[in-house]
């Protein structure tokens, strides 16, 4: 060892190797976003979708409704944050179809007659939930919701796991109640607006 360090070679190598180990990160993460699951067309009409309804609600009532709301330190989004005198929702869609056999605290769902498990997305919603609640510099309330437009939701015992019709209602009833005043709203929102 002595003699590699006395003989100057490791000038040359040192260089190549962090520039190799450098050009393994970038790939890394090249490969890390392409095979990222992407938006489909019909979760993007899905979300749209809802969210024009769900502006209804705020133009009677005020709130606002975000699509796509990045949680940057996650690295993830929310697909829908729903932000009324009710307080702040965290909503995403399920795709999946067929009829559900689960509870809310299960790590793991699965469809009727099948063996095959998933993981329960009522799950990593929590989680989002929780995180924009613990970041927030605001005491407000982050329930969540999974919509689940393919299920047949008979077998699942989670109250957070619905129809778009069901949530559309929740939410109005909820905005209606009136749990927070609108200058918590707009505070809430303006925090919301600069969140990071």
């Amino acid at each position: 060892m002595v003699d590699f360090l006395k003989s100057n070679s490791w000038v040359i190598w040192v260089p190549v190797i962090v520039v190799g180990v450098a050009v393994g990160v970038v790939l890394a993460i090249l490969m890390i976003r392409e095979f990222r699951p992407k938006e489909s067309a019909e979760d993007k009409q899905a979300i749209d979708s809802l969210a024009i309804k769900l502006r209804e609600i705020t133009s009677k009532y005020g709130g606002a409704v975000y699509t796509r709301f990045a949680l940057k330190q996650k690295k993830q989004s929310i697909q829908i944050l729903f932000l009324s005198r009710g307080g702040l929702f965290v909503v995403e869609f399920s795709n999946q179809a067929g009829k559900l056999l689960g509870d809310s605290n299960e790590p793991t769902w699965r469809l009727v007659g099948d063996s095959k498990s998933f993981p329960n997305p009522m799950i990593k919603t929590q989680r989002k939930a929780d995180y924009l609640a613990a970041n927030l510099l605001s005491k407000v309330e982050v329930n969540h919701f999974v919509i689940f437009p393919k299920a047949d939701l008979l077998y699942v015992a989670c109250k957070n796991a619905v129809k778009e019709n069901q949530l559309i209602a929740t939410l109005e009833t909820a905005t209606k109640a009136s749990k927070y005043s609108a200058s918590q709203i707009n505070e809430l929102n303006r925090l919301l607006k600069n969140f990071k």
